[in-house]
């Protein structure tokens, strides 16, 4: 079984309802019996000793609570009990996750896709690339100039334009020779002067 989401949706009121008839000892068993299903897949219905363990009580406590919560599980073909509900909680999360996921990927596909522009020193800036594989994406670091802050009304400074293009290459070329002889991407930047 695939490692299971730390959480799952808590419906405070439809517990409420579904456990209304049980003493404290029998829902603190139940909320325990629910947790372990969750983490490894189902509860050991038939044997008491782990039930007991899991419901942390004696064997003979937990022999009485299991003859009440048992209405609560079905019995899987492995001998195994679980409880319905949970595992269609599972199902949703599950579904949610890898629709999620999905969403992220196709996302990021349309960010990183789009053509990239050519500044004023005709310099094309590096992109980030999904890779239509395995949905990963592969960062590269981008080589834009800084850009100046817009003024009031909306319109930029030009005066830094061709020159500050010029300085960033310069400096980009520099750090690349500085790792080619063996510095590290932090200490090349740091000696260039880009932090």
């Amino acid at each position: 079984m695939a490692k299971a989401p730390p959480a799952f949706q808590y419906y405070p009121s439809a517990f409420e309802q579904g456990t209304a008839d049980l003493t404290l000892e029998e829902v603190g068993g139940y909320q325990r019996l629910l947790n372990h299903q969750w983490a490894h897949g189902s509860v050991p219905g038939d044997d008491v000793k782990r039930l007991a363990g899991i419901m942390r009580c004696s064997p003979t406590v937990a022999k009485r609570i299991w003859a009440v919560l048992r209405q609560k599980f079905v019995k899987s073909d492995a001998g195994n009990f679980q409880n319905i509900r949970l595992e269609t909680e599972r199902k949703n999360q599950e579904e949610f996750s890898k629709n999620q996921r999905a969403r992220g990927i196709v996302g990021a596909r349309k960010r990183w896709e789009k053509p990239p522009i050519v500044n004023g020193a005709g310099h094309v800036p590096a992109m980030a690339q999904a890779s239509p594989d395995d949905g990963s994406v592969i960062l590269v670091l981008r080589k834009d100039p800084p850009r100046t802050p817009p003024h009031a009304g909306g319109r930029r400074r030009r005066s830094a334009g061709v020159t500050a293009d010029a300085e960033q290459i310069r400096k980009t070329q520099e750090v690349k020779r500085l790792i080619a002889e063996g510095l590290t991407f932090v200490d090349a930047s740091r000696r260039v002067g880009f932090t």
